[in-house]
């Protein structure tokens, strides 16, 4: 059976399926399955920060929007002297600093086809849009995560750790790139 042959046969399959409801849920099922297993295979932003799941009551709504963020306490830093058996530390005012954590969902678009135009293609066409759909999310929260990491050291106002003295914040962003990518080696 020849590529074309198989295209037609899984064309003609998936039409088939999605003929019923019964079917349509299982693709559907199938089909978000297979995109959590290969984003988690291939998506660097996640190895290197693993998503956690996050409850209704782990949320509160914001003062800027119309959505929920959760706040996350920084760890305060901390100091250490040496001092002799009559003196003590120095004593501080502890204020804790926290960040709001926005969330946000990344899709892909929604792609439509009737049955007669899908039977009209040589090729897996439904499998070709799952696995560039695929594509297209990881990139999304990659480069999303390259973004705000680039802003965290910004912000920070450190560099990354380099012999140059003279680094600037994009050769930073460069290095942070290039720091994801060697991730998923």
């Amino acid at each position: 059976m020849s590529f074309s042959e198989e295209a037609v046969t899984f064309n003609n399959l998936f039409v088939e399926r999605m003929d019923t409801q019964d079917g349509q849920v299982k693709t559907a099922q199938a089909g978000q399955a297979y995109v959590r297993s290969f984003l988690r295979e291939h998506s660097f932003s996640r190895k290197i920060l693993p998503p956690e799941s996050v409850t209704r009551a782990d949320l509160t709504r914001s003062t800027r929007h119309d959505t929920l963020i959760k706040i996350v306490d920084f760890e305060h830093p901390s100091t250490a002297a040496a001092v002799n058996f009559r003196s003590a530390g120095r004593e501080r005012y502890l204020q804790g600093t926290r960040y709001a954590v926005p969330f946000f969902k990344v899709e892909s678009d929604l792609f439509v086809k009737n049955e007669a135009e899908l039977l009209a293609y040589e090729y897996p066409i439904t499998k070709v849009i799952e696995e560039n759909s695929i594509k297209d999310i990881m990139f999304v929260e990659d480069s999303t995560f390259i973004s705000a990491s680039a802003g965290a050291v910004s912000t920070s106002g450190k560099f990354i750790a380099s012999s140059d003295t003279s680094v600037s914040r994009t050769n930073d962003q460069r290095r942070l790139r290039r720091l994801a990518r060697s991730a998923c080696d």
